[in-house]
């Protein structure tokens, strides 16, 4: 119990919990359907089980990179994965991949079933060799931006073909591809001093805030919204003007958890309101 309670608080791993459910439950709620057994056991599978084979997994192929950075011993923003449950987190996450395509098989639906096996195949190979897109940048972001966009038409299949879903949506992945060249400056020194390739080290933390931004202004300025997401995609926007004025770590953290709690916060919103 002690070792699970350990690969739960190391990395990203609660956060992306949040994040990874917000996802799917945003897909299913487009479509007027009432969830079933299994859809409440597949909005558990891409939450523990996905999260498992996401940070899990990262976090013992970003071992080395882990231990040298300061940002990865401050509790939600995630502890190193001590060595001695490496072995195990492999484990869970070959287990996490059977109950997510399990999850998938139950639906009976084959769109569903697609989408799963594209998620599944992504979130293994996004940190894991030979493929590792996370240090082939642009990839590590597109395919961030394309993972939200998988786990969102999983959620929305249960209601309507995938082919159905507002564009809007779409250009919504590719402001998670820009929060995650954002994200990549964080842990700009740790990464370059590992030998990962990764969008920041690449191209420059300037860069990657700038490419977010890229990914925003036209999303907010070309596809009809609500007020509220209006709203906080502006936010968005003044936060990553701010690091480029001042590019500093210290507002570069400030910023990841800004803009972190700014889309739970809509989320809640939306859901309630």
């Amino acid at each position: 119990m002690s070792s699970f309670k350990d690969i739960l608080q190391s990395g990203n791993m609660l956060l992306g919990m949040v994040f990874l459910a917000g996802f799917f439950t945003l897909g299913f709620t487009q479509n007027n359907v009432s969830p079933g057994l299994v859809a409440y056991f597949q909005f558990f599978c891409v939450t523990v089980p996905l999260a498992i084979l996401i940070f899990g997994n990262n976090n013992v192929w970003d071992y080395e990179s882990d231990r040298q950075n300061p940002r990865k011993n401050r509790g939600l923003l995630g502890d190193v994965l001590d060595k001695k449950h490496h072995a195990f987190v492999n484990r869970l996450s070959f287990a996490s991949a059977i109950l997510l395509l399990a999850s998938s098989l139950l639906t009976l639906n084959l769109q569903n079933l697609f989408l799963m096996a594209c998620i599944v195949f992504l979130s293994y190979f996004y940190s894991a060799e030979p493929i590792r897109l996370k240090t082939k940048p642009p990839l590590d972001s597109l395919s961030n931006g394309l993972g939200f966009l998988l786990l969102f038409l999983i959620g929305y299949s249960y209601g309507s073909s995938i082919f159905t879903v507002p564009l809007k949506w779409v250009a919504y992945s590719f402001c998670i591809c820009g929060f995650h060249s954002f994200s990549t400056a964080l842990d700009y020194g740790p990464d370059k001093k590992a030998g990962h390739n990764t969008f920041a080290v690449r191209f420059g933390k300037r860069a990657a805030v700038a490419f977010a931004l890229f990914m925003v202004i036209p999303t907010f300025l070309l596809f009809d919204m609500s007020l509220a997401t209006r709203i906080t995609m502006a936010f968005w926007a003044a936060c990553l003007i701010a690091v480029l004025a001042r590019p500093t770590d210290k507002v570069f953290r400030a910023v990841f958890l800004l803009i972190c709690s700014s889309v739970v916060l809509l989320y809640l919103f939306l859901s309630l309101f």
